[in-house]
């Protein structure tokens, strides 16, 4: 009896969540129902979906939009993914397996949230991510140095990408962490900044202490904020450490595209830099540079907010002083 109840039971739920999703379905639960409704929904940390998380939003929308959320089969995946890799993105070269993991990302936040939230499936086809190229470009000092010497001698808003890149390099501070920088981050006595969980790609709060470079950055770029707001009265109130001084973005900081633009890559080019310098390239020469020094790598993973560390573990092929003093053992026996 017990196993015919068990049964029975299970038999109740299929059947009532059969009736849920049918009910649902006299509304809407086509593909762009369900990324409209996640797109409005805050992520778990409180933070909002961005520009970056709607721009995917809207391209599936268009490709899906209309079908069943249900009626997405592993057939069209596999069709998306060819379609992705086969797309030509800059210089004419081929989406890479980061490019595509992005809509992966998307892909798979919505459908769960399908499930999870919405109650609209029960299951979905799954979009497994394939292992991205690693970058293994990590600068030199002298080629920082050359690029940001480059920036600055040229006008407009490029001795400010000067700037920036200088905090990068003391800090390691991500791209979006710099641009976005607030004055309000900043310890009243300049020696460390605070950024929240919900700034942060690993979704922990992280304190970064700052040397005396860095705060000469932030206490200048601080100091011309404020002259700016003397300056246009009009100006809103300047929250920002790094913000534009001329046109139509006056007092604003750059936007997610702006700080690496056809401004930067001309400098690169001048500069005499390979194409695979980012500014992300700028975090990974500083972590080496510390490894290189001596630092060790659970210091750097500290430093550079990993949460894991096998992050930092990239960096365990820079030659430190470690393997430099193993190196020397050998030399002291003759053969």
């Amino acid at each position: 009896m017990k196993m015919i109840d068990l049964e029975l039971r299970q038999i109740s739920v299929s059947a009532n969540h059969h009736g849920e999703v049918m009910r649902n379905r006299k509304g809407n639960t086509t593909f762009a129902f369900a990324v409209n409704q996640w797109l409005e929904t805050p992520s778990r940390n409180g933070r909002d979906k961005g520009k970056k998380d709607h721009g995917y939003g809207e391209f599936f929308k268009k490709a899906w939009g209309n079908k069943q959320i249900e009626d997405v089969k592993e057939r069209d995946v596999d069709k998306m993914i060819s379609s992705l890799r086969s797309k030509t993105v800059k210089n004419g070269r081929r989406m890479s397996e980061g490019g595509v993991n992005n809509y992966a990302s998307v892909y798979n936040a919505v459908m769960n949230f399908s499930v999870n939230e919405l109650k609209i499936v029960r299951n979905f086809p799954k979009w497994s991510k394939r292992k991205e190229r690693r970058r293994e470009y990590f600068p030199q000092p002298e080629v920082i140095s050359r690029m940001h010497d480059e920036l600055k001698s040229m006008g407009g808003q490029n001795p400010l990408r000067a700037e920036m890149l200088l905090l990068c390099w003391h800090t390691q501070l991500r791209n979006t962490n710099v641009t976005n920088l607030k004055i309000s981050q900043v310890s009243g006595d300049l020696s460390f900044i605070t950024i929240e969980s919900h700034h942060m790609k690993n979704g922990l709060p992280f304190e970064r202490p700052l040397n005396s470079d860095a705060r000469a950055v932030i206490e200048r770029n601080i100091e011309r904020g404020y002259a700016l707001q003397q300056k246009f009265s009009w100006l809103d109130p300047v929250e920002y450490v790094f913000v534009q001084d001329a046109g139509r973005y006056i007092g604003k900081p750059f936007g997610r595209s702006g700080l690496v633009n056809r401004q930067w890559r001309l400098a690169r080019e001048r500069a005499g830099i390979p194409s695979e310098f980012v500014f992300h390239s700028i975090r990974h020469g500083a972590a080496s540079t510390l490894r290189r020094e001596g630092v060790s790598l659970p210091v750097i993973s500290t430093l550079m907010g990993h949460s894991d560390m096998k992050s930092t573990l990239i960096y365990q092929h820079v030659t430190s002083n470690e393997s430099r003093e193993a190196s020397d053992i050998t030399a002291s026996f003759s053969i």
